[in-house]
């Protein structure tokens, strides 16, 4: 039995001796060869990037932290340019508004209210660095009848629109107004129907809702739908109605 045990106790010796020497394969980074303000060169992998400093990972694994001015300019706007192109964490804010508000009473047998409605839409990024190529897209979605016509029976049809955002900053904030919806408020006066229909029902335009997404590139960040049964028709692909 002894003979056996040292052969097997050497067998296991070997086996260990060789996976200790055995190199570990060696992880797929993205180097950067850099260049600091003195012309000294020495690769890396870019980890994060501000106004401050940049974060660099060396091939052996250790965290670099760079003052960003001790780079060489061509390097430094090389950082500003991977950190925007990469995909950011956007916080999303919609909130419906009235723009304005005109009443016309000149009309005999009914007055009218024309309201402006649409959106205030900000972005908040949550991202240490810079993100660029920034696209709002929305759809308005509205119910608009015609004199005398039941709101009810009407379709619901969309306004698109869109907002572009050359940067938004590190940790910053940007907004905008959306198009807007002019919603329509006919009240018949007592006594008085609608000639086409021989009805007397008041017509109130509505705007119902929004649907936003933002997206970096072709990538998509983020989304706000105010209803999810706008979604049940997916996402308009034609020329919204006019």
């Amino acid at each position: 039995m002894k003979p056996l045990i040292c052969l097997l106790s050497s067998l296991l010796a070997f086996v260990l001796t060789a996976s200790a020497a055995a190199p570990a394969p060696a992880p797929a980074t993205s180097s950067h060869v850099w260049t600091d303000d003195k012309g000294n060169t020495f690769a890396g992998e870019l980890m994060s990037a501000n106004k401050a400093e940049v974060i660099i990972k060396s091939p052996s694994g250790s965290i670099i932290h760079l003052p960003r001015a001790t780079l060489s300019a061509k390097d430094q706007a090389y950082a500003d340019k991977a950190q925007s192109a990469e995909p950011i964490e956007v916080k999303l804010d919609v909130s419906r508004v009235k723009f304005s508000a005109a009443d016309d009473n000149s009309n005999k047998g009914y007055t009218i209210t024309t309201e402006n409605w649409g959106y205030d839409i900000t972005l908040t990024s949550k991202a240490s660095h810079p993100a660029t190529n920034l696209r709002v897209e929305y759809q308005l979605y509205v119910r608009q009848a015609q004199m005398g016509e039941s709101m009810s029976s009407q379709p619901l049809k969309n306004r698109a629109g869109a907002k572009t955002i050359s940067t938004l900053e590190a940790n910053g904030k940007t907004g905008f107004k959306t198009t807007s919806v002019a919603a329509r408020q006919l009240h018949l006066l007592p006594g008085f129907y609608w000639k086409a229909t021989g009805r007397s029902e008041d017509v109130d335009d509505r705007l119902e809702g929004i649907w936003v997404r933002v997206y970096q590139g072709k990538t998509q960040i983020a989304e706000f739908v105010s209803s999810e049964t706008f979604k049940k028709a997916g996402w308009p692909t034609t020329t919204p109605a006019k």
